[in-house]
């Protein structure tokens, strides 16, 4: 519920239709079976439907196919690309362009890994809260949603830190904080490394090369970044048609190689054209996806404690009790009451000033 107040920040200029995205994607993670009771909801049949809709090809039809579409719809423009390929080459890369903000990559990576740890959650969550925390911390908060650099590093270092967050539970407890850790313990178990004590004492001169490989990977990615940037940006010099048609091209086959299914295809159509009818109707897709990913987990908290407090009655009474919670319920409310309370304050000054 408290990850679920970010959608007040993240849609501070439009704060009823980032309510609304909120709760579209509340419905989105409604469908499939009920957690409580076991009864399929908004499936209307279809078996497909049945275990929910899938995660990969839901979000690649909110964010990639509605861009494919608006991108079709301006078939014929391009990118000028030429201004910015040579700014990059006159400008050098300082060490200080490495610390511009410190205490933003600080804290967002530590909420990463908190994220990291906590099973279910993932590399998608941690970039909504980064940024939100990023945007909180900042002196610019307006400047967000405009390339500002300090935009690009909050969810970036909190997207980084759930890589070794994640690795936390899996090697310590063999709990995979998501389908990468569960791939990488497969792996592991299948070379004898059994998560747990003896992965950091009896094979300990396997796990820590192993955990020291995470630095080097993220100074290599550094590199290639830097050497690659020109030829990277060279894409945007093809004109929009021909990308879209590529790009829908390894869309289909990437939510189709999830499950081997077409129903998954047909799915990622679909939320592609519900993503692209919500983004014409200026409604941030940031929020649908956080309501539809932080839904789910948070219904299932809720059905466990009311399992384990034997009702609705008891498990209110346990959430409005517990130190812990009664914190984030503060938090909670706070979070959501200070964009309220910005825009309003904002919309004054600005009368005052005319």
């Amino acid at each position: 519920v408290f990850g679920l107040t970010i959608i007040a920040s993240l849609s501070s200029k439009h704060i009823l239709k980032g309510i609304m995205g909120g709760i579209i994607g509340l419905l989105l993670g409604c469908v499939g079976m009920d957690p409580q009771y076991g009864f399929a909801r908004f499936t209307f049949g279809q078996m497909s439907l049945v275990s929910g809709l899938p995660t990969v090809p839901t979000l690649i039809g909110l964010y990639s196919i509605s861009q494919l579409l608006g991108m079709i719809v301006k078939k014929n423009a391009t990118i000028n690309m030429d201004d910015a390929l040579a700014a990059k080459d006159n400008y050098k890369i300082k060490l200080r362009d490495l610390c511009c903000y410190p205490i933003t990559y600080l804290w967002c990576g530590i909420v990463g890994v908190i994220i990291g740890i906590i099973p279910g959650a993932g590399g998608s969550i941690a970039a909504f809260m980064g940024y939100d925390q990023a945007k909180r911390l900042s002196r610019h908060p307006e400047k967000f949603g405009t390339g500002w650099r300090e935009g690009v590093a909050g969810p970036e270092s909190a997207n980084n830190g759930v890589i070794g967050g994640a690795l936390i539970p899996m090697m310590t407890l063999g709990i995979p904080g998501n389908a990468v850790t569960a791939i990488l313990m497969g792996a592991l178990m299948l070379h004898g490394l059994t998560p747990g004590n003896d992965l950091f004492t009896v094979k300990a001169d396997i796990t820590y090369p192993f955990i020291f490989g995470l630095a080097v990977s993220a100074f290599i990615m550094v590199v290639v970044g830097v050497l690659g940037a020109r030829q990277f940006a060279k894409v945007n010099r093809i004109p929009q048609n021909f990308l879209a048609s590529g790009i829908l091209v390894l869309t289909v086959l990437g939510a189709f190689s999830c499950n081997n299914s077409y129903a998954d295809v047909i799915i990622m159509l679909a939320c592609g054209i519900l993503g692209y009818v919500l983004k014409q109707q200026k409604i941030d897709l940031s929020a649908v996806v956080l309501g539809y990913i932080l839904g789910p987990l948070a219904e299932r908290g809720m059905v466990r404690t009311m399992i384990m407090e034997g009702g609705l009655g008891g498990a209110i009474a346990s959430i409005v009790t517990r130190p812990i919670c009664i914190v984030l319920i503060i938090m909670s409310a706070f979070f959501l009451v200070l964009p309220i309370y910005n825009a309003r304050k904002e919309a004054k000054a600005k009368r005052a000033a005319n």
